[in-house]
This record gives C-alpha cells, structure tokens and sequence, in this order.
C-alpha cells in the first residue's frame, strides 16, 4: 500500500522538488501540477501551522497541504525567517517531505501517488509548503489491514485505526 520514497529532487523549475516516485506517477500525475500549484498558493501566509496544513479533495483524489512557517521550526535550532539560514531550512523541509508524506498515506490509510515542496517567494511568513496526491488504497482481495492501536486486521480502517479505537481516540466523533 504505502510507496517507500527515499529522495526528493529538484524539478529543474527553481524552488520546486518533486518525490522521486518512478516513472509512472511522472507519466501521467493523478492531478493536474498547475492545479497544484494553485493549491499551494491558496496555503494562508501566516506563522500558525494550525492554518496551514490540511486536506482537500480534488475529483477522486486527496491532496495534503503542509506550509511550513517559523513555529514549524520551533525547537529546530534555526533563527525566525528574517535572521536568515534560508537555505539551510529550505533543505530540512524538503528532507521532512519526503519523510512526512508517506506517513500520512499510513495514517489514512491511502496510497501516496504524488507530492513535493514548493517554496513561497516573497512571503512574510511562509516558507514553502510540502504537498501530496492520494487515492483510496486498495486492500487486495483476502488481505487485511492492521490497526494501528489494537494491532487487530480489518478490511478497512480510519486514519490507520479501526472503528472502534478511532472511537475511542476521539471521543465518538468521526471525522473524514
């Protein structure tokens, strides 16, 4: 289900670096990049990673939205965006896509088709977003997945848990 990714690379268009999926996903990308990037310029240029990262549906895919700001990097030894080391954080987000990306197809329990980090020019307060396509992901027939919590197998499950402990997890509300 989950593609193992290990590197991002640059796209060759400045500030942008895609996962190095394979040549499928490049053939043809699930979604439209100019449609991504419009995405990405939608990301709210605000420090609150509350406001900036989230999910939206395109068609019959699932794209993620992760902006990175200054509270992201709380905690990371870096100084706030106007004290520089620009550079420097521009490569640990992109580092963090390639690992963050495949963990939320994990969570969710989707199947990552597509993603990478595009920087913010000119923004006060954001530094680039990390973004990712994803599908439903087919549990082949006779196959079931593990919960995360209890570790039981279920033919399906929510944000990597089944029913009964992403109850538990969230006090009975559920979420998309």
């Amino acid at each position: 289900m989950e593609k193992r990714v290990s590197t991002i690379v640059p796209t060759g268009i400045e500030g942008e670096y895609r996962l190095d999926i394979g040549k499928q996903v490049r053939a043809r990308p699930p979604v439209n990049l100019d449609r991504v990037r419009e995405l990405v310029e939608d990301v709210p240029d605000v420090d609150d990673p509350g406001e900036i990262n989230y999910w939206v549906t395109e068609g019959d895919y699932k794209v993620y939205l992760e902006g990175w700001c200054d509270q992201c990097l709380a905690g990371t030894g870096f100084p706030s965006i106007e004290e520089g080391e620009y550079d420097a954080k521009i490569a640990y987000m992109v580092k963090l896509t390639a690992e963050t990306l495949p963990r939320k197809a994990t969570e969710r329990g989707l199947e990552l088709l597509d993603g990478g980090f595009i920087t913010s020019e000119m923004a006060g307060h954001l530094y680039g977003v990390s973004w990712g396509v994803y599908q439903k992901a087919e549990v082949p027939a006779g196959e079931l997945l593990e919960c995360m919590i209890c570790h039981e197998k279920f033919d399906h499950l929510i944000i990597g848990t089944c029913e009964s402990c992403y109850k538990k997890w969230t006090g009975g509300i559920r979420g998309n």
